[in-house]
């Protein structure tokens, strides 16, 4: 085994599954209501699942890619901004509050939020643009003859 190897092995042992699992559905339960109609309570232990095994994941692959397409199921699911800001301040947290955080634990928080974050903001953005052009789209139809 290598030293690389080695530290991604313990990276992943050192996070406890169980409380990244309660500090992520808790993040989302008290921002829940700031996301939008779609997102219902019954979504919260999903979210968090997800979360959790993605980030976990996270620490053994880091594939910024797919955390960013994550990103962006979350947006397409209805996650509000304060949810998600909360999904990473958790993850953080859980990290940072380790009894054994190791060096690679709290980057690898930081590089996954980060890629959590533009994929999120990514979607945002191309849904209010898909918006703004129907809504430029009926206005032209009403401005017609």
């Amino acid at each position: 085994m290598t030293q690389t190897e080695s530290i991604q092995t313990t990276t992943v042992s050192e996070i406890n599954p169980d409380r990244l699992l309660a500090e992520l559905k808790s993040a989302i339960q008290t921002t829940l209501f700031t996301s939008t109609l779609r997102v219902s309570p019954r979504q919260v232990n999903q979210f968090a699942q997800e979360t959790a095994a993605s980030f976990l994941k996270f620490l053994n692959q880091e594939d910024e890619a797919v955390i960013r397409i994550y990103g962006q199921q979350l947006a397409q699911a209805g996650l509000g901004h304060q949810s998600i800001l909360a999904l990473s301040e958790a993850l953080r947290r859980v990290c940072w509050e380790n009894p054994n955080p190791g060096v690679a634990v709290l980057p690898a928080a930081g590089r996954y939020a980060n890629a959590l974050l533009l994929g999120y903001m990514a979607e945002r953005e191309a849904h209010i643009l898909r918006e703004q052009e129907r809504t430029h789209q009926a206005f032209l139809r009403t401005q017609a003859p």
